[in-house]
């Protein structure tokens, strides 16, 4: 770690060992505490693979701790056992807790993305369950899943193997069901090969064992602005929209 020394005060070895055991006790300590538990994919890493992930994950909490981010434990009487539970080591550098309605759209969109902190950054998540005492009508009507691959996989040559699927077993097969994917606003992603009518499917009619559909990406809406040194639109500025070839017209 690199601080200030001022040049009027002198800097004697004794201040180095003592710079270096508040150090240790402040940041290097916890780290080496977590790298020493992780457990590595592979072959064994190197010390000095070691040592570059120890100084990595000082590097983190230092820069937390200047810009006052804090990790606050839940008060004891918010841990029953009966109404959440953790994932994941409890000293683990990352640590998520939520509130969640088990019975909520919201909670369908938010607890895959809980999963993928868990595996693909070792977080520690806790979730703590806040169900409705009073419920009027069915809350979840449609099935959800969310096509994310948190850390890349490889089959037995070496090659990336992609996981952009979603999987949906033990559909009713007598209701009438729509696919729908929620893309981002600036994608536009269309169904590439179906051999039924996503819009409407009902799985009694379908003769296959699986029912497939295969979506691509085929646009994406750039969108961008421009503004001057005060933070306003330029007056008069206008915006060249060019091809391959170099040529076009300006657009106000």
């Amino acid at each position: 770690r690199a601080f200030e020394v001022s040049a009027k005060v002198p800097f004697k070895s004794g201040d180095f060992g003592l710079a270096q055991g508040v150090e240790w006790a402040a940041r290097a300590k916890h780290v080496a505490e977590v790298v020493a538990k992780t457990k590595f994919q592979g072959s064994k890493p190197s010390p000095g693979d070691l040592s570059d992930v120890a100084l990595k994950g000082c590097v983190v909490v230092a820069s937390q701790a200047k810009h006052g981010v804090q990790r606050q434990e839940l008060p004891s009487m918010w841990k029953g056992q009966l109404t959440g539970f953790s994932v994941g080591d409890p000293g683990a550098m990352i640590g998520v807790t939520a509130f969640l309605d088990p019975l909520s759209p919201a909670t369908q969109r938010v607890a895959p993305l809980l999963m993928a902190l868990a595996e693909g950054f070792g977080a520690r998540i806790q979730v703590m369950l806040n169900p409705k005492a009073v419920i009027n009508e069915v809350p979840i009507k449609g099935y959800f899943r969310y096509v994310l691959s948190p850390v890349p996989r490889f089959d037995d040559g070496g090659a990336l193997v992609a996981s952009h699927r979603a999987t949906f077993n033990n559909l009713p097969t007598s209701k009438l069901l729509t696919m729908v994917i929620h893309s981002p606003d600036a994608w536009f992603v269309e169904a590439s090969r179906c051999a039924y009518d996503m819009d409407n499917i009902l799985l009694d009619k379908v003769t296959e064992p699986v029912l497939s559909a295969h979506y691509e990406l085929n646009h994406l809406l750039l969108t961008g602005h421009a503004s001057d040194e005060y933070r306003s639109p330029p007056a008069g500025l206008q915006l060249a929209l060019t091809g391959g070839g170099g040529e076009g017209s300006p657009a106000n």
